[in-house]
């Protein structure tokens, strides 16, 4: 995982949650699971199907859909300080991108679609795409067609 901080470091990153629970029509899908990542481990989430590892997942990354008939609890903290709203970023397995856009046509897409409830600016959302580039590494492949990177920018822009 890659943590983006608001500061301009970038630094190995720890994530720990705490008592995540959720549970959907009252249905429990996760009681109570804590764990921790740290920087240059590898966590394995295991478990039969069913189990909750997507749930738990999604739970951290804050992409669980919200409705009266959700719950969901807990703690979650990057290097020790509470999360208010997601930090944490889900790689899919399978690359998911419009191979006819740059780079940056791709984040800039993605930010619109992320940001168009808070009716962000241009510009402003323009500057937040532009430190992206930068901490990922990615700023002297901003132009280039998502088709033409390599795998491993490929997983970074995703």
């Amino acid at each position: 995982y890659f943590c983006l901080t608001q500061s301009n470091e970038n630094y190995p990153s720890e994530i720990s949650f705490e008592n995540i629970n959720c549970a959907v029509n009252g249905k429990k899908l996760l009681n109570d699971v804590s764990g921790i990542a740290r920087p240059g481990r590898i966590l394995g989430i295991i478990g039969p199907s069913g189990a909750g590892k997507s749930t738990l997942i999604k739970s951290l990354c804050g992409q669980v859909e919200y409705s009266k008939k959700t719950s969901l609890t807990g703690r979650v903290r990057i290097n020790g300080r509470k999360v208010e709203k997601s930090r944490i970023a889900l790689v899919n397995q399978s690359d998911l991108f419009y191979s006819a856009l740059t780079v940056k046509e791709t984040l800039m897409f993605a930010a619109n679609m992320r940001l168009n409830d808070e009716k962000s600016e241009k510009n402003k959302i323009e500057k937040k795409v532009e430190m992206i580039l930068r901490k990922l590494g990615l700023s002297k492949i901003k132009n280039e067609l998502v088709r033409n990177i390599s795998g491993g920018e490929k997983k970074r822009l995703s």
